[in-house]
């Protein structure tokens, strides 16, 4: 239950946007380089809205805002943005995140694979 609990502070923290910002350019190729493993390794999540929008648009701007703070992404932040574009609503069910969130801490590893290879 302490899990959950931090989970859903984490939620509640960082800041979200919908909008494409300007990353750095190391946490874009980062990001770039660890969809393209991910999706040959998931293809069916492109289908899923895993797709170039979605990392451009949602992942990329949440990747550079932990890198600029100093900080690893946690999955279920990844989990939340992926979940929102279904459901227009604020609060998805914790629920629906716990079951989307190891696809998505297996995009957080190849990042971080591909982050800290390149610098």
């Amino acid at each position: 239950m302490v899990l959950l609990d931090i989970k859903q502070s984490l939620l509640r923290r960082l800041p979200w946007t919908t909008q494409a910002v300007p990353a750095s350019a190391h946490v874009r190729e980062s990001a770039f380089r660890a969809y393209q493993v991910f999706i040959e390794q998931n293809p069916r999540w492109k289908e899923s809205l895993f797709d170039e929008h979605f990392l451009k648009t949602r992942i990329i701007p949440m990747l550079d805002y932990a890198a600029q703070q100093k900080k690893q992404i946690h999955p279920i932040l990844l989990a939340r943005a992926w979940a929102e574009q279904f459901n227009n609503a604020c609060h998805v069910q914790m629920e629906t995140l716990l079951r989307i969130e190891p696809i998505m801490e297996k995009f957080v590893k190849l990042y971080e694979k591909e982050f800290g290879g390149l610098k």
